[in-house]
């Protein structure tokens, strides 16, 4: 089986640029300023030594705060259809219910970002 031998050299270019990333660009929080510019350094360091066809940037739009920011509504979800079923409601609880585990399993779950402009 033939491959891609590593050398030495390699290996210290790797852990050198991963230290400079560090360094260079700190507190990286995703879509920040420093997060965009290490992004730049990583695709141009790539370029150099990829298939230059091969690297590609994209724009997303990313709410950071979306990922967590769902529970509050599922407590409230919870609670309202808890109230429900001590008021003899007990279909419309499983409606909210069923509503509330849909956001959950599509956000948490499968990451899917459906209600994610809801929560940003």
């Amino acid at each position: 089986m033939s491959g891609i031998k590593v050398t030495r050299e390699n290996i210290d270019h790797a852990l050198g640029f991963t230290d400079s990333i560090v360094n260079n660009f700190p507190r990286r929080l995703a879509g920040s300023d420093s997060c965009l510019r290490a992004g730049k350094a990583i695709a141009d360091e790539f370029s150099r030594t990829c298939d230059r066809g091969s690297v590609k940037t994209e724009e997303f739009t990313f709410h950071p705060r979306a990922f967590l920011k769902y529970i509050r509504f599922e407590v409230v979800i919870y609670l309202v259809s808890l109230a429900l079923v001590f008021l003899h409601k007990p279909v419309i609880a499983g409606v909210l219910l069923s509503a509330g585990i849909c956001v959950f399993v599509s956000q948490f779950v499968f990451l899917q970002g459906a209600f994610r402009s809801f929560f940003s």
